[in-house]
C-alpha cells in the first residue's frame, strides 16, 4: 500500500523500513542494543536477504567466527522477552527472569546439550537498559545459573 504523504517522514524517523526491507542494519538504525548474556555485543546482526534455507545459509556464512556456535552438543537457545514496564523493581531478587525464569532453567538443563540464553528487551527500558542493572544480571546468572551448572558438566552461556 501507500503510506499518505503526510505520515512519510514519521515512518523514515522511526526506521519503519528495517521491518519491511531486507538487509536493514538495525543496529545502524539505533533499534538494536544488544547488551546481556551468551553473544550479545557482536558485531552488528543484519536482516537476513531471503527467508529461504539459502538465504539463510548465505547470512550465516558471512557472519564472523566469533559469532557462530559451533559446540560439540545440541544447542538448546532459551529466547526471553522481557520488561519492566509497569513495575519499579529496585533489586535484581524482585525481577521474574531471577525469581523463576532463569532459576528453572538450572534445575532442569540435562548433559548432552549446550545451552544459550538470549534476553531481549526495549531501547530505553527503565530497568533492563541501565549498565548497572545489565552488569548485576549477568554477575547473578554467572553465579546462580552458569557456575551450578558447569559444576554438574553441562555448558550455559
Amino acid at each position: 500500500g501507500n503510506l499518505p504523504g503526510s505520515l512519510q517522514e514519521v515512518w523514515r524517523s522511526k526506521h519503519c523500513d528495517c521491518y519491511t526491507e531486507t538487509g536493514c542494519d538495525l543496529s545502524e538504525a539505533g533499534l538494536l542494543k544488544a547488551t546481556g548474556f551468551g553473544a550479545f555485543r557482536r558485531s552488528p546482526i543484519k536482516i537476513p536477504y531471503s527467508i529461504t534455507a539459502e538465504g539463510i545459509w548465505e547470512a550465516t556464512r558471512v557472519r564472523d567466527k566469533v559469532d557462530l556456535i559451533t559446540p560439540s552438543d545440541p544447542v538448546i537457545a532459551v529466547l526471553v522477552a522481557t520488561t519492566s514496564h509497569g513495575f519499579r523493581w529496585v533489586r535484581i531478587s524482585q525481577l521474574p527472569l531471577t525469581q523463576y525464569l532463569l532459576p528453572s532453567i538450572t534445575k532442569t538443563v540435562e548433559t548432552g546439550f549446550h545451552y544459550r540464553v538470549y534476553v531481549g528487551y526495549d531501547v530505553g527500558d527503565l530497568y533492563y537498559d541501565k549498565a548497572e542493572h545489565s552488569q548485576d544480571i549477568l554477575d547473578w546468572f554467572q553465579v546462580s545459573v552458569r557456575q551450578p551448572c558447569e559444576a554438574r558438566g553441562i555448558k550455559v552461556e
